[in-house]
């Protein structure tokens, strides 16, 4: 799941988040860091830019108890990002997203063709539902084992 995505003079700085806490910068598309974290990491890494090699720092943290979290971003030791809230937290909250309600029905009722056509249609609505991901990867899954059984 994508946290951020940030363009600072023509570097692309992306952080991604998968359900196990794996954490994943990129910048232009290549991985510079990776880390499992809970709650929150410091990812160091150097880029070519068009005025030299800098230096940048990513944190990840949580920034208050409800569990939001935030992204700072540093370059040669400067802010560019100082506690930018993220659209997600690690506390539940209550979805209206329709197609989530019926997929996770679905789901539940083990037709799971549905169930993945309705999932993927709630992140079509809200790319950033980690439940949503997971219900999905949770349906999938359930089509590679009956693959597997037949």
């Amino acid at each position: 799941m994508q946290y951020l995505k940030l363009k600072i003079e023509g570097t692309t700085i992306e952080v991604h988040n998968s359900w196990l806490g794996v954490e994943t910068v990129t910048v232009n598309g290549k991985k510079v860091s990776e880390a499992t974290s809970v709650f929150g990491f410091n990812h160091y890494f150097t880029v070519q830019e068009m005025s030299g090699l800098s230096q940048y720092h990513v944190i990840t943290k949580v920034l208050d108890d409800f569990g939001n979290v935030g992204i700072d971003v540093k370059r040669n030791g400067q802010f560019l990002y100082r506690n930018l809230p993220l659209s997600f937290s690690f506390i539940m909250k209550r979805s209206n997203n329709k197609h989530k309600k019926l997929g996770l029905e679905h789901l539940r009722n083990y037709d799971i063709e549905l169930a993945i056509s309705n999932l993927e249609a709630s992140l079509e609505e809200d790319s950033y539902d980690w439940e949503a991901h997971f219900h999905l990867a949770c349906a999938y899954s359930n089509i590679e084992d009956t693959k597997k059984a037949l």
